[in-house]
């Protein structure tokens, strides 16, 4: 059976998966109300707008990453015979709308963690979080270990944390640097 445009994008994005990463920054965010630097904890009922903004900027950062990968493999997956089904390896979707699609969903993260806040240091962690994951699909394949996709996701979860759980970076700078090196 042909896959449509639809199905095609759909496959591109890895939406059967995009869940987990969708809920990085929820989990940031719902783990953090309750730390002593955020003050009081806000009914549960109270955030569910923000936790859902919280959600897409995540979902919009697992697109990002799944396009731009796809798009970076491309000439390495032409030359697989197993792997002449996927979107871009089949002329479903293009290379330049693979980019574009990676483009929107990057600069749709901040624009969904906007819903939830202007705080510099949410922001500074989510743009450290997609430099992480464009690096790692652009050339972290080459280094030992996943630490440039671990340290995206954990700054993708600090900044959930900041933006809606209360977390100060400065209030426990030690925390805050276990999280971003340990990943």
């Amino acid at each position: 059976m042909a896959e449509g445009p639809v199905q095609a994008r759909l496959r591109l994005m890895r939406v059967q998966t995009m869940a987990l990463t969708a809920l990085v920054p929820v989990v940031g965010a719902l783990v953090f109300m309750g730390e002593p630097s955020s003050g009081t904890v806000p009914p549960a009922g109270e955030v569910v707008p923000e936790l859902m903004a919280l959600f897409v900027t995540g979902a919009l950062l697992h697109v990002f990453g799944f396009v731009l990968n796809e798009w970076a493999d491309l000439e390495v997956d032409r030359a697989s015979k197993d792997l002449q089904d996927k979107p871009l390896v089949s002329g479903a979707i293009s290379p330049d709308e693979a980019k574009w699609i990676a483009v929107l969903a990057a600069v749709g993260t901040f624009l969904a963690l906007g819903f939830v806040t202007f705080d510099p240091w949410a922001h500074g962690a989510l743009l450290g979080s997609v430099l992480l994951g464009g690096a790692y699909d652009l050339w972290g394949k080459r280094m030992p270990l996943d630490v440039l996709l671990a340290g995206s996701i954990t700054l993708l979860l600090l900044s959930g944390a900041i933006a809606l759980g209360g977390f100060d970076p400065t209030y426990a700078p030690h925390i805050t640097l276990l999280l971003c090196v340990g990943g």
